[in-house]
């Protein structure tokens, strides 16, 4: 008989306490120091590029990717050169760099304008590399305003609300939608994408669910109803299943930019819905 057998079958005569301390010393002899060889990723490119009627405006922000070493998450490019076209129009315009509300740079246009049906087209030229993407404006469907739902019958302070956007989706177009929350004029971080696989043609019934910040009676409630492509939609759903993978390596959602960069590029259409939640409404 093995050693090893012969070994348990005194444990177990020697009694239970005896048994379980041997196993530890058993277990705790076989670990071993593992050290992990963590590979540096290269910085890349990322460009978030908005054809919008939406109160920013049309504009280009760019950054750059950093490696899982660096403090921050990300860096600012602003030596770039930038071009959005409405191709419908034949119209171009060279985008100069300014901060925003918030003080960060960014390049804004004051002449391309969304108009449905039209086509855009975004360039960017960053160290001698060329970045280029199209974006065709899709039909707008009317955003009617929201419902509340409660996660109790009862109204009380501690009532928590969900949104549920109320729009007719087009009946045999495919449309996608984006929605945005702010709760007390601060963003919720969640990400909200639908499309009309389920209730093409029908009034929405569909929730949208905030992230880090809950709704409740008093709060004031912002909601905006942003209509995009389907490379866009794709984009904004891998990205919100990285961010519901705990734990999980996150990996880059398909972009719509060509030439190696990160992000996309979106002409959208934006309506809002603001209200105070009460017991009235």
């Amino acid at each position: 008989m093995p050693q090893l057998f012969k070994d348990i079958q005194y444990l177990i005569k020697a009694g239970p306490m005896l048994l379980i301390c041997a196993f530890i010393l058993m277990l705790s002899s076989c670990t071993k120091e593992v050290e992990l060889s963590l590979k540096s990723s290269k910085p890349q490119l990322v460009i978030e590029g908005v054809v919008s009627n939406g109160v920013g405006g049309s504009y280009v922000r760019l950054s750059r990717s950093q490696d899982f070493a660096d403090q921050n998450d990300y860096t600012n490019v602003t030596d770039a050169l930038v071009v959005l076209s409405d191709s419908t129009r034949g119209l171009h315009d060279t985008l100069n760099i300014s901060p925003d509300q918030q003080g960060m740079p960014y390049f804004h246009s004051r002449r391309i304008r969304p108009a449905i049906g039209h086509v855009y087209r975004l360039e960017v030229q960053v160290d001698g590399h060329v970045y280029t993407a199209r974006s065709e404006m899709a039909d707008t469907v009317t955003f009617e305003g929201i419902t509340l739902l409660s996660d109790a019958g009862d109204l009380t302070a501690n009532s928590v609300f969900t949104a549920v956007p109320k729009y007719v989706d087009q009946a045999g177009v495919k449309n996608y939608y984006r929605f945005e929350q702010y709760i007390n004029h601060k963003k919720d971080p969640g990400i909200n994408v639908m499309n009309d696989n389920v209730g093409d043609g029908l009034m929405n019934e569909r929730p949208i669910f905030t992230r880090d910040i809950d709704i409740h009676l008093g709060d004031t409630l912002t909601v905006v109803m942003i209509q995009i492509t389907q490379p866009v939609y794709q984009y904004f759903y891998q990205l919100a299943q990285n961010q519901d993978r705990l734990g999980a390596t996150p990996s880059n959602p398909v972009s719509n930019i060509s030439g190696g960069a990160l992000g996309y590029f979106s002409a959208e259409s934006r309506q809002y819905f603001t209200a105070k939640i009460s017991d009235e409404n």
